[in-house]
């Protein structure tokens, strides 16, 4: 499962020049009918196998828009980089952590985010 917002760039997960970088906000999950969950800076964030993948660090809230389109995804200190996390690519949020839908092979297959912000530069 390696899906991304509709909106977005399949080459650099870009959603549009209007973007903004929030600590904490509201995703709407794909299986979760319309409702949201929080999400915040810090959270720890697991693949479908369980295993860490590193911690929310910030959430990219696209044009007027109130839900983050995505999430960036502070990799694991020996890893080094930031990854964007669409919706889709997301199962749950609960007890104060993030449960990825894919699992640890397919993280690198998620946009980077330098070249993200390069596209904004």
């Amino acid at each position: 499962m390696n899906a991304r917002n509709a909106d977005a760039c399949p080459r650099t997960g870009r959603v549009d020049a209007g973007q903004r970088l929030m600590v904490s906000g509201w995703m709407e999950l794909a299986e979760s009918a319309g409702e949201a969950v929080e999400l915040r800076r810090g959270m720890p964030v697991y693949t479908r196998e369980g295993r860490e993948a590193g911690k929310v660090a910030a959430l990219v809230i696209s044009g007027q828009g109130e839900r983050a389109a995505f999430f960036q995804l502070c990799r694991l200190p020996e890893q080094c980089g930031y990854w964007l996390v669409a919706p889709v690519q997301v199962a749950a949020a609960r007890d104060g952590a993030v449960y990825l839908a894919i699992g640890v092979d397919e993280l690198p297959s998620l946009p980077d985010w330098r070249l993200y912000s390069q596209d904004h530069a």
